[in-house]
């Protein structure tokens, strides 16, 4: 068959594959492989098609297909890393990430390689070794994917990767750098921005930065609006807490706006309110921390933390001096099944639970110690 019959067929194949006619294109792109001379480059390329159509077919003839090419491709084609790339991913969907990582590595070391395949191989091979969990070594090529110099966003991506494996390496000032690098990056994509900043905020945290963190996580709630609605309602939530470490009063602002809460995923939205009860509840704030607990524990609520909620919620009655309304919750306790340890066990303590909150302790010669400032009570 002359070549130029063999030029229209795999155009024709082409044409069918962009139309996403996958089988009638993978059939033209055999009958290439067929009639073609074996190792010239268009039957390098008609077999690499016809592998990539098998592939998107879901067909387990396409790893054979690629493993054909490498062994009669000519030793610099730019074929050859495209089929170990393809061989990875394929081994990686598998779930085989050694074999996989075995393929990336044979990209990123190929000196005849183009360096944004170089670099697309490293990247795929420091991903692989994150998810083992092998963080200094996965740092190690996501640097080697930066020093190929890759175009964007693979350049801003595998940053992120880099600072998030060195915080998880323990290399939080490292991290911290890399994150502040990326934020400032005018060609970071708006949403990886947004990621950057939380995990900026985390390490921040992490190491005592309290204000950094904190408006860190403000900017996320407040001036990002490409982020992920999850990102936005986590970052409110850390936000929070945050806050309420520093024992600063804007939490309220935060979190008075009960659509704010609502907003958020029902596990995080129980948590926050049960956070910002408690915090009210230690500010003396009972009237206001009772009326966020009866919000954030529904009558039916069966869970461990509406239990710990219903408990908070009664000591801020008694606090109040309603009794009544605290005894039909301890009926309540008393009947919930799912109540923490801890809680249950203060339940059946009489001298830790059916004395009002905050009333004195008993009078136990310990507790005259304490008073005193001794360390131990004096023998009677």
């Amino acid at each position: 068959m002359s070549e130029a019959s063999l030029e229209a067929r795999f155009h024709h194949a082409f044409e069918a594959e962009e139309r996403g006619k996958i089988e009638q294109a993978a059939a033209l792109y055999e009958q290439n492989v067929a009639d073609a001379e074996p190792g010239t480059m268009l039957w390098c390329q008609s077999l690499y098609r016809r592998a990539y159509c098998l592939e998107r077919l879901g067909s387990h003839d396409a790893e054979p297909a690629y493993l054909r090419l490498l062994e009669r491709c000519p030793e610099r084609s730019p074929l050859l890393p495209e089929s170990c790339f393809r061989l990875g991913w394929l081994r990686e969907r598998a779930g085989d990430r050694d074999a996989a990582a075995a393929w990336y590595r044979r990209i990123a070391d190929c000196v005849e390689a183009a360096p944004a395949v170089r670099a697309n191989g490293a990247f795929r091979l420091a991903f692989s070794l994150e998810v083992g969990r092998q963080h200094a070594e996965a740092a190690e090529e996501y640097q080697r994917a930066l020093d190929a110099e890759p175009e964007e966003p693979l350049r801003s991506e595998a940053l992120f990767r880099l600072a998030f494996c060195r915080e998880l390496g323990g290399r939080i000032a490292d991290a911290i750098e890399i994150y502040e690098r990326l934020l400032h990056s005018p060609a970071c994509a708006d949403a990886l921005r947004a990621e950057a900043a939380y995990r900026l905020a985390e390490s921040q945290e992490s190491v005592g930065l309290l204000a950094e963190a904190r408006d860190r996580l403000r900017w996320i709630v407040d001036q990002a609006p490409h982020a992920r609605r999850e990102l936005r309602e986590i970052s409110r939530y850390r936000l929070g807490l945050l806050l309420m470490a520093m024992d600063d009063d804007t939490v309220l602002e935060l979190w008075q706006d009960r659509d704010a809460l609502d907003a958020i995923e029902i596990g995080v939205a129980r948590k926050a309110a049960l956070a910002l009860g408690c915090y009210l509840q230690r500010r003396r704030r009972y009237e206001l921390a009772e009326e966020v607990f009866r919000s954030a524990a529904p009558e039916g609520d069966r869970s461990p933390i509406g239990a710990e909620v219903l408990f908070r919620r009664r000591q801020c009655l008694l606090k109040l001096g309603r009794d009544g309304e605290a005894g039909e919750l301890l009926e309540r306790l008393r009947n919930h099944p799912n109540v923490p340890p801890d809680v249950q066990a203060r339940l059946q303590n009489p001298r830790d639970e059916e004395r009002r909150p905050g009333s004195p302790r008993h009078r136990t010669p310990r507790w005259r110690a304490r008073r005193r400032g001794d360390r131990f009570p004096r023998p009677s």
